[in-house]
């Protein structure tokens, strides 16, 4: 990604070598509802139903599983109730852990081009984000990830990166077009060709063609961003999976931007993106966790 302001910093996605942009992982998928029991049969850990005994006089009435009986007519026993259905993975998502107000509240200088509703249909297309583990897993993916964009824009004021150039580098899937250039933008800054390539097939627009739609379109934008957070892995894991798999904030940094600031590089930078980091998860009432440094 490309600086946007003299406090931002280039990342992995604008790198030469080009590995955030070239691997399009599949996002992670919820657990499975479980099926609900049915009448007399045990749902998830619950006990068998019974059936009622049958009427003490009754000849022909008995109750489903009852004895019958000796006599006239007896009632007839009540069915077992179903077992209780297994339970659901988890549920949710961005948009109930994030509300607009507190979205607002977290970016007040924002650019109105970042709007929260924008990235609420953009988290459809990635629908593992902030939706798996529990509420404070969930929790810090979302802190996570807006810290980073967070850096990376100036607290959603940048679009567009400030030090514009052509980065485009020959390639034979993804070759520039005439006349365009793949500077960043949105909230990753994602730059160079082969990155607006990849993430144009993963969206569904061609982005080679117009790479200034991620400039334009809020939603495109939020799509750009959640494209590299849930399959840029240039060491194996996601920056989705890091947080999910309860790996540390400090891991989704080395994935944006790890060769610039970690390992003591630029350790301002990686002081900004945490500070943030504990900032959000503040408001969202959950700990930092663990390894949160690079």
């Amino acid at each position: 990604m490309g600086s946007t302001s003299s406090g931002g910093s280039g990342s992995r996605a604008s790198g030469a070598a080009g590995a955030a942009g070239s691997y399009v992982g599949s996002t992670g998928s919820g657990g499975k509802a479980g099926a609900s029991g049915t009448p007399g049969s045990s749902g998830a850990g619950g006990a068998s139903g019974h059936g009622g005994s049958g009427g003490s006089a009754g000849a022909a009435g008995s109750g489903k599983g009852g004895s019958a009986g000796a006599g006239g007519a007896g009632a007839a026993g009540s069915s077992g109730q179903g077992g209780a259905g297994g339970s659901t993975g988890a549920t949710g998502g961005f948009a109930d852990i994030v509300t607009e107000s507190l979205f607002n509240q977290m970016f007040p200088k924002r650019n109105a081009f970042y709007t929260y509703q924008g990235l609420v249909q953009a988290t459809k297309l990635y629908p593992g984000f902030a939706s798996e583990g529990t509420l404070d897993v969930r929790k810090r993916e979302v802190a996570a990830f807006l810290a980073n964009m967070a850096r990376e824009t100036g607290e959603l004021v940048y679009i567009e990166q400030i030090a514009k150039g052509p980065y485009c580098q020959d390639s034979a899937k993804y070759p520039c077009a005439q006349g365009q250039q793949y500077y960043g933008r949105g909230p990753i800054q994602i730059s160079w060709n082969y990155n607006y390539g990849a993430a144009g097939d993963a969206l569904g627009v061609n982005l080679l063609a117009d790479p200034g739609l991620v400039g334009r379109d809020a939603k495109i934008a939020w799509e750009t961003g959640l494209w590299f957070w849930s399959t840029s892995k240039p060491a194996g894991e996601t920056c989705h999976t890091s947080m999910t798999k309860s790996l540390g904030f400090g891991a989704t940094v080395n994935i944006i931007n790890g060769a610039v600031e970690c390992g003591g590089r630029d350790p301002n930078a990686v002081q900004d993106r945490v500070d943030h980091y504990q900032s959000y998860c503040v408001l969202l009432g959950v700990s930092s966790g663990s390894n949160i440094y690079c």
